[in-house]
């Protein structure tokens, strides 16, 4: 979208044009009230290995504890770094300024340098090539910059022990926010109206993730998740994996028995609204480890059981955000390259129900939706590797394929429609011999 002034441009996601132009920056400076390890990375990822950098954050919002320890590991180096905090003042710029040559480019909006703010979240920028306004820009963080503090060892350690309290914090507001603030477009199931008799996950498992519960860390919310997790223990353990391992499928449970079904405490590795808990299988410890010690298996695709807020689902994840590299790489490989590939995969998403779909930068799509392999090429090409990639179905609570009788061969049945393509989609460091 254009404006008057030439070469000033709206724009509403940054990261696209950040992508873009960062490879050919010799000069970057940047100016926000709040900064996260993945957008830091971002822009590490994307600019010149030469370039120089200045960072100036802020810490209200708070900015996290990694983007202060990288812009202190970094002193001295081609990132130069400071945090600004002045009592009863919050530092609020969001200010993206770029020098290639002697041109210089400037984004100047509402999103703070995180993935929410450059990609996901509904953001606004305006660009300008202005040079004028650039290095008035330019001028302005300079003397934010004197302003500034160079991060050191105590500080850091102090900041890290008050950010896990203020995150914590951050999260109560939220799930007030989610409380209050409901999506009528949404209406859901009522777990009142269902009868639980004879169903293995009942509605206590459910209201687990109940209004603002996902969000918070209370005794009794962690109760409440911790009975779901371990209901996902007693499947996996009665009758699912001998089920999987009778039908010969190469898929395994996690080889550390306190990761074979996911976290229902907050903490370093989950996200911040636990609304749902996951028991999965995938690819055996030895497999893992062949690419590299440090390896597991999040770093793969699995097939997952999800208990959510008013259904369980049977998903294959291709992958989570920045997950699963290999298999999201091999499968945009074949699909760039492979027409036949491409054509087998069309068929085996087309033999699924109509009522599973494909779940992708956060949108879905049935997937009867899709008419010819190319229509599913195009699609799957948009994957971004930022957000989760599903291919599932959902089955609403008190169905009776999730009583206690028939929910094991309920989910092995869904398992034997995707695991066909799990197997296709998976990448081997060792192909299949034909």
């Amino acid at each position: 979208m254009s404006s008057a002034v030439p070469g000033e441009r709206q724009r509403l996601k940054l990261a696209d044009d950040l992508r873009r132009e960062l490879p050919d920056c010799n000069e970057l400076w940047v100016a926000v009230a709040m900064a996260t390890a993945d957008g830091f990375k971002l822009f590490q990822e994307a600019i010149k290995a030469d370039a120089s950098q200045h960072w100036l954050v802020g810490l209200n919002l708070p900015t996290e504890p990694q983007v202060l320890r990288d812009l202190m590991n970094a002193k001295g180096g081609r990132i130069a770094g400071r945090y600004v905090h002045r009592k009863g003042k919050t530092f609020h710029p969001k200010v993206y300024l770029l020098r290639s040559d002697q041109k210089y480019v400037a984004y100047v909006g509402s999103g703070n340098c995180t993935l929410g703010g450059l990609e996901k979240n509904t953001e606004i920028a305006l660009r300008t090539e202005d040079q004028e306004l650039c290095e008035s820009l330019r001028k302005s963080i300079e003397t934010w910059y004197k302003l500034g503090r160079e991060v050191d060892k105590d500080f850091l350690a102090t900041y890290e022990k008050l950010y896990a309290r203020r995150k914590a914090r951050q999260r109560e507001d939220r799930a007030d926010a989610e409380e209050l603030l409901v999506d009528e477009s949404q209406p859901g199931l009522d777990l009142g109206k269902i009868n639980f008799t004879g169903q293995f996950f009942t509605r206590v498992h459910f209201e687990a993730f109940a209004g603002r519960k996902p969000w918070i860390e209370t005794d009794e919310a962690n109760a409440e998740r911790m009975a779901v997790r371990n209901q996902l223990y007693r499947l996996n353990d009665r009758w699912l994996l001998q089920r999987i391992q009778q039908q010969g499928w190469d898929l395994h449970e996690h080889y550390k028995r306190e990761h074979v079904v996911s976290h229902a405490v907050h903490g370093k590795y989950t996200s911040e609204k636990l609304d749902g808990i996951w028991l999965h299988y995938g690819r055996d410890k030895a497999t893992i480890k062949d690419y590299g010690e440090e390896e597991t298996p999040l770093d793969f695709m699995r097939m997952q059981v999800v208990a959510l807020a008013t259904s369980i689902g049977v998903w294959l994840r291709i992958g989570k955000d920045q997950g699963s590299e290999h298999d999201r790489r091999h499968i945009r490989e074949h699909l760039v390259n492979d027409p036949a590939w491409t054509r087998r995969l069309f068929a085996l998403v087309g033999a699924l129900p109509a009522h599973y779909y494909i779940s992708l930068n956060n949108l879905g799509r049935s997937v009867n939706e899709f008419a010819t392999a190319d229509e599913l090429k195009n699609y799957l090409l948009e994957a971004n590797p930022r957000y989760y990639f599903i291919i599932g179905m959902e089955i609403p609570a008190g169905d009776s394929r999730l009583s206690t009788t028939n929910i094991a061969d309920t989910v092995v049945h869904e398992f034997s429609l995707l695991y066909p393509l799990y197997e296709m989609m998976l990448h081997r460091l060792v192909p299949p011999s034909s």
